[in-house]
């Protein structure tokens, strides 16, 4: 309903390909798109360039420690544990839907070598690294993590809607 609404025509007239890699794209439109979901909560992202989005549910149960030190760099962790507790949880999760969200803006997904996913913080944020021409824009509540990656020249207009809020077009 969301890329029809955009596309302006009937859900049943959007028509999806993949990607070499299996991202999904529209078929015969520059508009792109991804989406995410954990918990209760989806987020899709539509733009007009390419774009990346992760949502993940705060759970404080897991093994956040070792997930840490097999899929973060020596920065990444210095970050995350710069701080104690429930921040310390919640930079854990900024880490891992801002390279999520690279790795779907990429079209690679989590198979693409590290190194293209690699993340510097600047302004206390995790960002990918300059040379990846990527900008990420994270949003946060008590819940859930967000995080949308797209060109550095892109921005980003976050809007919450329920499911009873989607109305088909038309």
């Amino acid at each position: 309903m969301l890329l029809s609404a955009r596309l302006r025509c009937a859900p049943g007239e959007v028509t999806f390909a993949r990607t070499p890699h299996g991202k999904p794209v529209l078929e015969n439109s520059p508009l792109r798109f991804n989406l995410s979901r954990s918990g209760d909560r989806a987020v899709v992202g539509i733009a007009d360039t390419e774009i990346g989005v992760d949502t993940e549910a705060i759970v404080p149960e897991g093994d956040h420690d070792s997930i840490a030190c097999r899929e973060f760099s020596a920065t990444e962790i210095d970050w995350m544990n710069s701080v104690a507790g429930r921040e310390q949880l919640r930079r854990f999760y900024r880490l891992w839907v801002v390279r999520e969200a690279l790795a779907k803006a990429q079209g690679t997904g989590l198979s693409a070598p590290a190194s293209t996913l690699a993340l510097d913080i600047v302004d206390d944020s995790p960002q990918p690294r300059a040379r990846l021409d990527w900008r990420a824009h994270e949003t946060a509540d008590g819940r859930f993590v967000t995080a949308a990656v797209l060109p550095p020249d892109a921005t980003v207009e976050w809007n919450d809607t329920s499911w009873e809020g989607l109305v088909p077009p038309g």
